[in-house]
């Protein structure tokens, strides 16, 4: 539990780059795979579904960070794991804050799913 943790503040906040990191996502999948197996099997293809249907990668990130304390305590992980599973949660809801706002304002880019290489773009504004 102390190495997941470390894992997902290394990623988060990592010394060589001054405490600038990712949001943690990418770290706290792999640890989530590799401590809640089942869990991850309902949230990987989660993650997924949301991304080809709604195109935005945040929205899935937060969605699954969302789902995934109560899908543990659902599957009667330890209450160690569940405390585990909050903290990562929070810490990925706490990286993706400027993103929910773009989200609830409507203005998060989307990826492009058909052309490969393609840079994300912005959601069409009034104008177009």
């Amino acid at each position: 539990i102390f190495v997941a943790a470390a894992v997902m503040v290394g990623a988060i906040f990592p010394v060589w780059l001054r405490f600038r990191g990712g949001k943690g996502v990418a770290a706290g999948a792999g640890v989530m795979i590799g401590l809640f197996p089942l869990v991850s099997a309902l949230l990987v293809p989660l993650w997924l579904l949301i991304v080809l249907v709604f195109r935005i990668t945040s929205l899935a990130s937060v969605a699954t960070a969302v789902a995934f304390t109560p899908l543990a305590a659902a599957f009667g992980a330890p209450w160690q794991y569940l405390v585990l599973a909050g903290a990562m949660s929070l810490l990925v809801l706490l990286r993706h804050r400027a993103n929910i706002g773009r989200l609830l304002a409507g203005k998060e880019a989307r990826i492009d799913l058909r052309r490969p290489g393609r840079a994300a773009t912005p959601p069409p504004g009034p104008n177009v």
